[in-house]
């Protein structure tokens, strides 16, 4: 089933991309002659006008041929234009003689260079939209309070758990991010934070302090914090085997409602309560499929690593959260509209980030993966709702847009590259330094496949196969 996503999610995206080579070189006056998703063999075939409209059986691709988009001297060498890939050149009829007025490579330098750009732009379109969609279907956790730490600023500001911010100074949070960006970005030692507690509206003055924090590779950067965090609900994600709460019973998907008779509603409070009991037995209520349910769990009084050389015995339970929060909401389309562009260009600028930092070995590099991957992480996404589903689908958009665009010969980047070449000698790269360029680039390409491939059977397929003959 992952496959099954990957191909129809992977055929939306190339679709998307060779259609933008398709709209700029047809309003450039460039006659296209095949507009085919996939490569080799052909499925189903159709010809409409001067274009033929082509499925082909190895999917994880695509590509516009256009009149005399190819050198005539490379015509009939394998491996050298897309469509030679797995074609059967006897079947196919003599080559049509070049029209100057229609053929790609005698248009002018910048027409090129426009038709090369538009597919990734295409990609990059298409993820802006994806996000403004995201944005505006995916209910946004609001601005609440759900763990305040012990004299922290917020606790001093008499902040409590279960607070709405109302604003930071005077600029306006909605959401749980908006509050959060604001904090983290804060400049001076004072923020003004309006909250709403039950009917009740305030204003604080709280210091911002600056702690050590993680980018989305790791690195320490630092930022502002007033000593809170999320509010994440009592949604149980994960039960430890053997543990004190599987031993009596607790099992993923569960919610609690109670601890020892009183009402949870965060996280943090079923945390707190369970360090409280010093590892006396504990009352928990749940929620299971809507039927409530009472358990009585011992805690086991564990050390606990919490960083920076601090070890800590806590009352433990054994189970794991995860970022449901408490209260969500639609964020509308005003939102949507004001953050997608921001939220577009975050990931536009942290995409050749980590490609870079997977380049000089900063980011694991079994991290690269290939279709088997991705479509285990469109699925699992789907199963999230259709919000995690567009997002996912924007990332890779965005991702095979800029990769586009890296000066590899056989991608869009390359083709760039050697029309600038061009532009600067007067004169086209020579015929020999282009062949070997592109065999190099594809060598490139089908490495880098074969590798996201082996991680995608060590780590997905390769596991699968031995539990379905390991134990039962």
């Amino acid at each position: 089933m992952s496959i099954v996503i990957a191909i129809a999610a992977l055929g939306i995206l190339i679709f998307v991309h060779e259609l933008g080579h398709f709209l700029v070189a047809k309003w450039s006056g460039v006659k296209v002659e095949r507009f085919s998703l996939g490569f080799g063999p052909k499925l189903i075939a159709k010809q409409w006008g001067e274009t033929e409209y082509v499925l082909a059986a190895v999917p994880f691709g695509g590509y516009v041929k256009m009149h005399g988009d190819v050198p005539e001297e490379w015509e009939g060498k394998a491996g050298l234009s897309p469509e030679d890939l797995g074609a059967k050149k006897k079947d196919e009829e003599p080559r049509e003689p070049i029209d100057p007025a229609r053929s790609f490579l005698h248009k002018p330098i910048p027409q090129r260079i426009a038709i090369a750009l538009a597919g990734p732009a295409f990609n990059l379109i298409f993820g802006y939209f994806a996000i403004l969609a995201f944005l505006w279907v995916q209910p946004q956790p609001v601005a609440l309070v759900g763990t305040v730490q012990e004299n922290s600023p917020a606790a001093r500001a008499g902040i409590q758990m279960g607070d709405r911010i109302l604003s930071v100074d005077g600029k306006e949070t909605p959401f749980l991010g908006d509050f959060l960006e604001a904090i983290q970005e804060h400049k001076g030692p004072m923020a003004r934070i309006r909250f709403e507690r039950g009917s009740e509206t305030k204003e604080a003055d709280v210091d911002v302090r600056s702690e050590e924090g993680r980018d989305e590779f790791g690195e320490s950067l630092l930022i502002g914090s007033i000593g809170v965090g999320p509010p994440l609900s009592t949604f149980v994600a994960k039960v430890e085997k053997d543990g004190p709460a599987a031993k009596a019973g607790l099992e993923s998907g569960d919610r609690i409602t109670k601890v020892d008779g009183e009402s949870v509603r965060f996280w943090d409070e079923v945390s707190r309560r369970v360090r409280a009991s010093e590892g006396r037995a504990v009352r928990l209520t749940v929620d299971r499929e809507g039927k409530s349910l009472d358990f009585e769990v011992t805690p086991e009084v564990r050390e606990l690593d919490l960083g920076e050389g601090r070890v800590e015995k806590r009352a433990v339970i054994a189970i794991l959260g995860t970022e449901d929060f408490v209260e969500t909401k639609p964020a509308g389309a005003a939102y949507a509209l004001a953050n997608a562009s921001g939220e577009t260009w975050r990931l536009m600028v942290l995409i050749p980030k980590g490609l870079l930092k997977l380049i000089v070995g900063d980011v694991p590099r079994d991290q690269i993966g290939g279709p088997i991957e991705i479509g285990a992480q469109l699925k699992r996404a789907s199963e999230q709702g259709l919000g995690r589903f567009l997002f996912l689908l924007a990332l890779i958009s965005i991702n095979l847009g800029i990769l586009n665009l890296l000066p590899i010969p056989v991608l869009d980047g390359g083709h760039i590259l050697f029309f600038l070449v061009e532009a600067l000698n007067r004169k086209p790269v020579s015929l020999k330094a282009r062949e070997i360029a592109q065999q190099v680039g594809l060598s490139l390409l089908l490495l880098l496949m074969l590798f996201a491939f082996y991680n995608d059977i060590r780590k997905i397929v390769w596991p699968w196969i031995t539990g379905l003959f390991g134990p039962s």
